[in-house]
């Protein structure tokens, strides 16, 4: 069985954007004030739903980041 969105998240584009130098962080922690200079917040919520992550380069949004599962 192919993995899932949230398999192929956790286990290719974390891993993925640890390698680059983001640090993963959810949503939750951050908007309570944990942050870093190079943020990825997981489930980052926006008009049309959460955001597999946005990349926030001093508190700045930069990019965001949608992962799909393989046969996507």
């Amino acid at each position: 069985m192919p993995p899932s969105e949230r398999e192929v998240r956790k286990q290719e584009v974390d891993r993925a954007l640890k390698a680059a130098g983001w640090r993963v962080v959810s949503y939750a922690r951050w908007s309570k004030g944990d942050r870093t200079a190079a943020d990825a917040v997981e489930e980052y919520p926006t008009d049309a739903g959460p955001g597999d992550y946005l990349l926030m380069l001093d508190g700045k949004p930069v990019a965001d980041v949608e992962a799909k599962k393989h046969e996507v």
